[in-house]
């Protein structure tokens, strides 16, 4: 037998695909005990089912997909990094003269650039060798001078390269002689077409019909070594000479003023003047046809904006607030903006929300640009946020950088912490603090945390994946988290004066970690006596965080536990233990305000509860400013949730969100039953703050793709159904820009309650596509809602209100909401051979039951086909399947994928097996709680009518 043959093997897997459309088994016939017909029905079906078994398999040959092994999971060592630059020189000043050719008229020169290098730089140590980053350059050998600070010329004896670590290699005679200066000269050709969008990099942008072409530049992490040959290392800080030539009718912007401009013909060359000491990857280099429009600070620092013309009005939103937050952040640091400028540019094209070169803080367009009469709320707010991450980086970053990326969060951390109390400074009626720090930072930081791919926010790094891997949420949200945990035990005095001391003694300097604990350390003497190093380093050092368990033991005392809390109950690699500034009160005595603290030193911790009685309830890290999650024994739970549904106004805001996003996380990593979780989220129908309902909103997804192919479904969307229809039936679609909160909370309210198929939500959706329709798309859908309108009319509608949005729009993931198969079908054959298959896919999966098997059988069907043209995408797009798989069939089903793929690309390999231990959780989860959660949903939803 040729087990070879894909034919045979696909088609096992397809048939798999078509047993999983029966209703589940279990999950299904358990709830139907003592109904006899119904069994009599089941038996025959399953007496049909193996009749048509043996007959298939009477028909033709055996398969000899079961004779496959499963592919073999190879874990490579990890090659050491011996990257780093030698310490035996230092640089001084670089002068950085650079030519970008943007037009036709340049030729064969269109799209590179011609530069030139002047490093002045100091031997640390006798050495014959320059090793200096380069990538990507044409550098001119002949070009290569070596002078000592009497300009004796060296003799350039040797050239080479390694691309490993993109090291330019010159060698000497004489050698260096330490503590001389020496300037190394040369020139070399670049190129700016990269379509990475890092280094120096060619953009257009439409006006009209004609292309417009700009030239920007991004060059962290490691990419200032293609702009110019460098010592492209965060330590090595220098000042910099900027010249830039380019042609009329563009202009230069770089980190600080100009100083002088010549017209030479065509062409301009602006010289700006020399930078404050920086590191290489804070170079800004744009060259533009850009508007701009420009303010003062109360403190004197000139302030532009830059953008297309036809956006420019959109700017000046980012120009007031950058304004007020810059002088917020002088005042807050008590230290100085230390440049006379910043200008502040929306890029078309930018690979990141923003990077904050100093002097010039490049953003992508949507993450600048803001019209506060037409654009809504969430733009505003996403705007905001990203200006004060960038001005806060001018302290923390540009002024104190992290010595090398290992410490990144030195950056990340208190700029993404900051950014929260720059704009509660500016824009103090959003309550950015009370209604969004959780939702935006904490939540997803502890999600994160827990997953089985976590890693420390400190961790050594070299090569460049890694270093990527510093930028996540463990060092931004995370990093934000970890900074307000701080604040929390220390106090907020000395938390300030600590990091104020840090800044000022660390101006133009490079830190490292336990360089800001010893100046929170001390600051805290004779105050808050915290050895910051000794609690910090088992959050910073370890991946994950515990889950902290409270056990009421007497009526007046308890007991708290720790255990490394992770998604995934075998997950490994967690903790083991910290140092939790555990704080708590109960409802006999409630103090938020200044509660009670006790430090678990890596261990558990006694509680005192003062006055408590027994029918008290205990309530542990009071308004979330511990990063871990907490867990009570049943008796509590039982006393927190009668108070949610009694008056859960008496529990403050912050901790109501904390409870919800608590125990709906427990729920998924079984620590706790679903059903607990569904009990406290029963009291959100009362609920009027957004923090809890942004909670509750994270987890609906999981529960969804665990009961979706269930009867247990429709009590589920009628139990989410019963939670937001309260919010529905008083706020309603009258969406309006003043209250941000208020916006949210509508969004969340239309969005589920239409999704729940709720009468008067799917009638005005309805209402407003028809007019849409009747207008031919004249009539503009807010893009608040659009989404929401074209499902729920979609999935209301006929075939003809299908083809009028897939003519309007083409891909959107309402297309997907349609009940019809066959127009699922034709959607899917639509995008098989366009970009956005893979997208379609995942919303056709996602929309429903149907729909999820339907885009399984199409998957297969073309598998052969989609991992030719895109073989990451396309093994990508069955490993999110897992995520709804969970069951025995399900399982088989991915591991008979397995041996018939078993070839796959080793890194594929890794994402098989991690997806394989996803449905068997989700198998043991539906083990643990289906039926229970069935019993109660059903229960629930009789009670609610």
């Amino acid at each position: 037998m040729d087990c070879k043959e894909n034919n045979i093997m696909e088609n096992d897997i397809r048939t798999t695909t078509l047993q999983i459309q029966m209703p589940m088994e279990g999950y299904l016939i358990s709830k139907q005990k003592g109904t006899c017909f119904v069994s009599a029905i089941v038996i025959l079906i399953v007496l049909a089912f193996i009749l048509a078994i043996l007959l298939v398999s009477a028909s033709r040959k055996p398969s000899c997909i079961d004779e496959l092994s499963l592919p073999e999971l190879v874990i490579d060592e990890k090659k050491v990094f011996d990257g780093r630059l030698p310490d035996n020189l230092v640089p001084i000043n670089y002068l950085i003269k650079l030519t970008p050719y943007l037009d036709e008229v340049d030729g064969g020169k269109m799209r590179t650039f011609d530069g030139s290098v002047r490093i002045e730089a100091r031997c640390a140590r006798p050495t014959s060798k320059i090793t200096l980053h380069a990538q990507y350059l044409d550098i001119n050998r002949d070009s290569i001078q070596i002078k000592d600070s009497e300009l004796n010329s060296l003799e350039v004896r040797d050239v080479s390269t390694d691309e490993l670590y993109n090291f330019y290699v010159i060698s000497t005679y004489p050698a260096l002689q330490k503590e001389k200066v020496y300037v190394i000269e040369m020139n070399y050709v670049g190129s700016l077409n990269n379509t990475d969008l890092v280094g120096f990099y060619i953009s257009t942008y439409a006006v009209g019909n004609t292309t417009r072409t700009i030239a920007v530049s991004q060059l962290e992490t490691t990419f200032a070594r293609m702009v110019f040959p460098a010592f492209d290392e965060p330590r090595y800080k220098a000042t910099f000479d900027i010249v830039i030539t380019h042609r009329v009718g563009r202009t230069a912007v770089s980190n600080m003023p100009v100083i002088l401009t010549e017209v030479n013909g065509d062409w301009l060359t602006v010289t700006f003047d020399t930078s404050p000491i920086m590191s290489t990857y804070l170079v800004g280099l744009t060259v533009t046809d850009f508007a701009f429009r420009e303010t003062t600070t109360a403190n004197g620092v000139k302030m532009r904006v830059w953008a297309r013309n036809d956006r420019i009005e959109s700017a000046v939103y980012a120009l007031e607030t950058g304004s007020k937050m810059l002088t917020f952040l002088e005042e807050l640091w008590d230290i100085p903006y230390p440049l006379s400028k910043l200008d502040m540019l929306a890029a078309p094209e930018f690979r990141f929300g923003a990077m904050e070169n100093w002097g010039i803080v490049i953003y992508a367009e949507q993450r600048m640009l803001y019209n506060v009469s037409s654009d809504n709320p969430p733009t505003g707010q996403q705007v905001a946020m990203i200006i004060g991450h960038e001005l806060v980086h001018q302290w923390f970053g540009n002024m104190v950088t992290m010595d090398w990326w290992s410490d990144t969060w030195l950056n990340e951390a208190f700029a993404s912490y900051f950014e929260f109390v720059a704009v509660d400074e500016v824009e103090p009626t959003w309550d950015i603090f009370e209604q969004f720090f959780q939702g935006d930072a904490t939540f997803m930081a502890l999600q994160d945390d827990a997953e089985a791919d976590s890693h420390p926010t400190v961790m050594d790094v070299g090569w460049l994946p890694d270093i990527w891997k510093m930028f996540d949420s463990r060092g931004y949200q995370r990093g934000a988290c970890m900074a307000r945990m701080m604040q929390a035990f220390l106090g907020d005095e000395v938390f300030y004066e600590g990091l104020r001391n840090y800044v000022r003694d660390f101006m133009y300097k490079n830190a490292i970690s336990d360089d800001v604990y010893r100046y929170l350390t001390e600051a805290s003497i004779g105050r808050s006596n915290v050895d910051v190093k000794e609690v910090m380093d088992p959050w910073m050092l370890q991946k994950g965080y515990p889950l902290v368990t409270i056990t009421r033991t007497t009526d007046t005392t308890a007991v708290a536990d720790q255990k490394p809390y992770s998604n995934d109950p075998n997950g490994e690699g967690f903790g083991p233990s910290w140092y939790v500034p555990l704080t708590y009160t109960h409802s006999g005595r409630m103090i938020v305000d200044n509660p009670k603290h006790v430090w678990m030193r890596k261990s558990s911790a006694d509680l005192e509860l003062s006055d408590a009685e027994d029918d008290d309830w205990i309530l542990g890290n009071i308004n979330q400013l511990g990063f871990f999650r907490v867990n009570y024994d049943a008796d509590n739970w039982e006393k927190l949730i009668a108070q949610l549904i009694e008056d859960h106004k008496k529990i403050p805001l912050a901790n109501r969100a904390a409870l919800v996003d608590d125990v709906f996380s427990m729920s998924q990593s079984m620590d706790i039953d679903a059903v607990t979780a569904l009990r406290v989220g029963y009291y959100l129908k009362k609920e009027e703050d957004y923090t809890p309902i942004k909670a509750v909103i994270i987890h609906l997804d999981f529960f969804k793709s665990m009961l979706e192919r269930t009867t247990a479904y429709g009590y589920y969307k009628k139990y989410i159904q019963n939670m937001f229809r309260p919010m529905y039936d008083k706020l309603g679609w009258n969406f309006t820009y003043e209250n941000h909160v208020d916006y949210h909370l509508r969004k969340s309210a239309v969005e589920s309650a239409c999704y729940t198929d709720y009468g008067p939500c799917i009638d005005t959706a309805t209402s407003i596509y028809k007019r849409w329709i009747d207008g031919q798309g004249e009539y503009k859908i807010a893009d608040d809602i659009i989404e929401v309108v074209m499902c729920s009319a979609i999935k209301a509608g006929t075939e003809n209100d299908w083809r009028f949005a897939l003519s309007m729009l083409h891909s959107t993931s309402a297309l997907a909401c349609t009940k019809d198969f066959t127009l699922i079908k034709e959607y899917m054959e639509e995008s098989l051979h366009m970009s956005d298959i893979f997208t379609t896919l995942g919303y056709i999966k996602q929309q429903s039951a149907i729909g999820y098997h339907l885009a399984w059988e199409f998957l297969m069907d073309n598998f052969e086909l989609l991992v030719h043209v895109k073989e990451e995408s396309a093994y990508k797009a069955v490993w999110e399947f897992a995520g709804n798989m969970n069951r025995g069939k399900d399982l088989a089903m991915l591991e008979q994928f397995g041996r018939t793929y078993s070839h796959m690309p080793s890194l594929e390999v890794s994402s098989f097996y991690q997806s394989l231990n996803k449905v068997k959780l989700n198998i043991a989860w539906m083990d643990k709680n289906y039926n229970a959660v069935y019993d109660w949903l059903k229960g629930i939803s009789a009670e609610d009518g």
